[in-house]
């Protein structure tokens, strides 16, 4: 792990120029595919994005089909529309089981560090489209493709006949994936803010309300942690429980970092640096 990190500083030291690791598709994404490893395929996607350096991206070139995107410095294969559609193309077709990735914390598995580091570089290609969120299929896009994966590993993995570490990791896991999709829609929009009359609002609750609801109280020693963490985050975004205008990128960076530091520390130390980083 300690190789991965250096590899990882080395790639962000050299950004602007091409990397093996960048041009390494043609076998190290299909042998990631195949095998399921996730940290070599995060350490692929890494080095794609280091190599579009902090060139701005407008949003409607990003939205645009190939063919009608304008010329520029950056290859389509370099762009952050084309780096979060392959991240989001590559997760469908991982077919991850809960045995991939299960484990106390990051530390104990390369798996689990991948993944997490997927989904952060996911996000961060949806910041970089800018503008309006709410105008990005690609938020709602992503919403769905962490409460797919969450409902059907808990679908895959009945209690009957998993061990507890297994349903301590799967209850981990979903409610994390619960507090980042109560983030997204935050930042995404309200309800409320729908702009067209047949658009039905989704079931409440939702963004930060959903957030709040998580923190409520419990007995139960399963949720308990969650409450908590749920508590803190919602301190951290200064919510009063009245409504407020539609998250930052940076509050939603952040409020992803925090959480991979509370449900699954300890963390190796280049996640912690990449989790934090500036986008």
């Amino acid at each position: 792990m300690e190789s991965i990190g250096e590899l990882l500083v080395q790639t962000t030291a050299g950004a602007q120029k091409r990397t093996r690791l960048h041009d390494s598709v043609s076998w190290l994404v299909p042998a990631c595919l195949t095998c399921r490893k996730l940290l070599p395929l995060f350490v692929h996607a890494y080095a794609r994005r280091a190599c579009m350096g902090s060139v701005d991206v407008d949003s409607s070139e990003c939205l645009a089909s190939p063919h009608q995107r304008k010329r520029s410095p950056l290859t389509s294969s370099e762009s952050p529309a084309i780096l979060l559609a392959d991240i989001m193309h590559w997760l469908a077709l991982l077919e991850l089981r809960p045995s991939d990735v299960c484990a106390k914390s990051c530390t104990e598995s390369p798996q689990l560090t991948g993944l997490l580091l997927l989904y952060r570089l996911a996000i961060e290609q949806i910041v970089v489209y800018g503008g309006a969120p709410h105008a990005i299929p690609q938020i709602p896009r992503l919403i769905s493709c962490l409460q797919g994966i969450a409902t059907k590993w808990s679908a895959m993995t009945p209690a009957s006949s998993a061990s507890s570490t297994e349903m301590s990791f799967l209850v981990k896991y979903s409610h994390m994936t619960e507090c980042v999709v109560a983030v997204l829609e935050a930042w995404n929009k309200s309800p409320s803010d729908s702009t067209t009359a047949d658009a039905a609002p989704p079931p409440p609750p939702y963004g930060l309300a959903r957030l709040r609801r998580m923190g409520e109280s419990t007995d139960d020693s399963s949720t308990a942690a969650t409450a908590s963490i749920a508590r803190a985050l919602l301190a951290r975004l200064g919510d009063d429980g009245s409504e407020r205008a539609a998250l930052s990128a940076d509050d939603v960076l952040a409020s992803f970092a925090f959480l991979c530091q509370r449900f699954w520390s300890p963390l190796h130390d280049f996640m912690d640096i990449l989790l934090w980083s500036q986008h």
